[in-house]
């Protein structure tokens, strides 16, 4: 399970959508009682839930690098964004005093060598107080959690998705014996990754490791360490 630093919101939703010849690719993988009118129902539904999926890893992926950058690698030792404030702030208020000592404002604070413009130190104040104020609303966010993985919330909500149109998925915990069947769910779920996710739900090279996760997230609950009824 990542731990990350959820923004309060997350405001940028990714809408996924597909045409007829990849939906035709998952279709086939559907028990063969599914009528065309339900099918359509399940068209709409996974569509909305892999959208959600899709969204839930972007903010996962933004938590997880917030958390890295406040993450401290020792005792007494500051966070990488920690060192970035300290350091702009450091070198802020010592532009500011070279300016100050300067003998005329009209004059450059020191030798000026030309190969470069003085002023863009200016600049530096503003990048202290930017970076302060984004490391104080990270802080507000509070410490990093530990949340459930957004692929194990899809599997459940796909799932969800035919339990509604009274379909019953089911997987299979055999996916490593030798001549072990998955269930269709477990080929529809491998499909859902190969024609919509590609590299965002990316879980492992092994197609028995894969059915073996989906069968985990769906006898799963959604808080983690409980199993779900």
């Amino acid at each position: 399970m990542p731990r990350v630093i959820l923004p309060e919101n997350f405001n940028r939703p990714i809408e996924m959508s597909i045409d007829d010849t990849r939906w035709q690719s998952l279709r086939k993988h559907f028990p063969a009682t599914i009528s065309d009118e339900v099918a359509a129902r399940l068209h709409t539904s996974i569509l909305v839930c892999v959208s959600r999926y899709l969204t839930r890893q972007a903010q996962l992926h933004e938590g997880m690098a917030s958390a890295r950058a406040l993450r401290r690698p020792g005792k007494r030792q500051l966070a990488p964004l920690e060192r970035l404030v300290k350091g702009l702030r450091i070198a802020a208020d010592a532009w500011k005093e070279i300016k100050n000592a300067a003998p005329s404002k009209y004059r450059p604070p020191f030798h000026d060598d030309q190969l470069s413009d003085l002023r863009q130190f200016d600049v530096l104040e503003g990048l202290a107080k930017d970076a302060e104020r984004r490391l104080a609303g990270l802080r507000s966010l509070g410490k990093p959690q530990t949340v459930q993985a957004a692929w194990r919330m899809l599997v459940r909500d796909v799932a969800d998705c035919f339990r509604k149109q009274g379909i019953n998925p089911s997987t299979t915990g055999r996916a490593y014996e030798t001549g072990a069947r998955l269930t269709w769910f477990q080929n529809f779920m491998a499909a859902v990754q190969a024609h919509l996710l590609g590299m965002e739900g990316k879980r492992t090279n092994s197609p028995q490791a894969f059915a073996a996760e989906t069968a985990r997230a769906l006898r799963g609950d959604r808080k983690p360490g409980k199993a779900r009824r």
